[in-house]
């Protein structure tokens, strides 16, 4: 039986959900790491703002892609939704308790 194959639009946009899963995570990685001092902790803000943005765009993508692909494709976006989600409640859980 012949593995279904997704249609090129598809793959486009699973690229771009995993591209930019993997920005959310460097991105989370590098302003976690900035030093806040003075007008800093704006600018730092403004990155944690430009992150949470992302962040909701990227769990829109993959609620489309999970609801419309199947097979291999389907169970890699449900890994990388299940990622973000840790990652988002890891970062909120440590800003309410700092």
């Amino acid at each position: 039986m012949a593995t279904p194959r997704l249609a090129v639009g598809w793959q486009g946009l699973l690229a771009l959900f995993l591209l930019l899963g993997a920005c959310l995570l460097g991105g989370a990685v590098y302003a976690w790491h900035l030093y806040c001092e003075g007008f800093g902790c704006v600018g730092i803000g403004i990155v944690w703002f430009a992150w949470a943005v992302a962040s909701g765009v990227h769990l829109l993508l993959g609620l489309v892609l999970r609801a419309r692909l199947s097979g291999r494709a389907q169970g890699l976006v449900h890994i990388a939704l299940r990622v973000q989600l840790g990652l988002t409640l890891g970062l909120a859980a440590y800003w309410q308790l700092h």
